[in-house]
């Protein structure tokens, strides 16, 4: 399908971009609140300011047992994790090259 306007598209799809910008950021702040209530009331939620370093994860893990991924999970849910313990150590310890 051909237009009379060449940039009838641009200019549509640049339209289209700006009204979900502003339909998201309306959203981001109406539901902001009800994010934080929601953290709040999840079962097994501990916010956390200090973790552990690594020496110590690694050292927990061998004496606990726990060699998988999976195994830590399902403990950290249990809530069998004393406070400083991360639920994902293997992102919280990622080298800074690797975050991206």
């Amino acid at each position: 399908m051909t237009y009379k306007d060449p940039d009838y598209m641009k200019k549509y799809r640049k339209a289209q971009k700006e009204k979900l910008a502003k339909y998201q950021k309306i959203w981001n702040e109406k539901n902001t609140e009800h994010r934080k209530e929601y953290v709040r009331k999840k079962f097994n939620f501990k916010p956390r300011k200090t973790f552990f370093d690594l020496e110590t994860h690694c050292q927990f893990a061998m004496n606990s047992g726990i060699k998988t991924s999976r195994e830590w999970k399902e403990c950290y849910q249990l809530g069998l994790f004393p406070d400083g313990i991360c639920c994902t150590p293997q992102e919280h310890f990622r080298k800074p090259e690797d975050k991206q």
